[in-house]
């Protein structure tokens, strides 16, 4: 009558494949057929933020350290509101606060950015700006690729998969095992 295994989920399966990174020649051809948003686009290649914390991401989320200026990507609050919970707009996807330090390129693209909102777009709008970027280099990457092009480019300078994790806000080490390949 009943099948006694009919909620047991199946394991999640890791799936080989390759991924899809710049080279920085074709970061050069990005950045010089972006128009106004080559700084958003070599900010995020430099802190490997997603689109949509890219989005988000204000000036006063940079922090000045005694080693230089750290970004911090925010975490995921729960506000009360009425009595109803209200999640934080500015979450990450991990839920995970994390930080990041800046690398002269962010900084040379972060000097360039909003005063308060740094992008100054809508993921919507980053999706349109992408667009066009792609159409004029012929590229077919998404725009997460600049993501995928800050970790891959760690792992080949030699950072460890561990601090990658950590910079990346991947849940777990198997997440960012797929970068170890380069």
């Amino acid at each position: 009558d009943r099948n006694p295994v009919a909620k047991v989920k199946s394991p999640r399966v890791v799936q080989s494949r390759a991924i899809q990174f710049f080279t920085k020649e074709d970061l050069e051809r990005v950045y010089l057929n972006a128009d106004k948003h080559a700084a958003v686009w070599k900010f995020m290649a430099n802190t490997g933020l997603r689109r949509g914390e890219m989005a988000k991401a204000r000036r006063s989320d940079v922090i000045c350290a005694t080693d230089g200026l750290v970004l911090k990507v925010e975490s995921i609050e729960d506000e009360r509101e009425e009595g109803a919970a209200v999640t934080n707009a500015r979450a990450t996807k991990s839920r995970k606060e994390r930080y990041i330090n800046l690398n002269e390129a962010a900084c040379s693209a972060l000097s360039e950015l909003g005063s308060d909102l740094l992008a100054g777009l809508t993921v919507q709008g980053l999706d349109k700006a992408w667009k066009r970027v792609r159409q004029r280099t012929g590229i077919t990457q998404g725009m997460h690729a600049l993501r995928h092009t800050f970790a891959t480019h760690l792992v080949k300078s030699g950072v460890s998969i561990r601090i990658v994790q950590e910079l990346m806000g991947h849940a777990t080490i198997a997440m960012t095992e797929c970068y170890a390949h380069v």
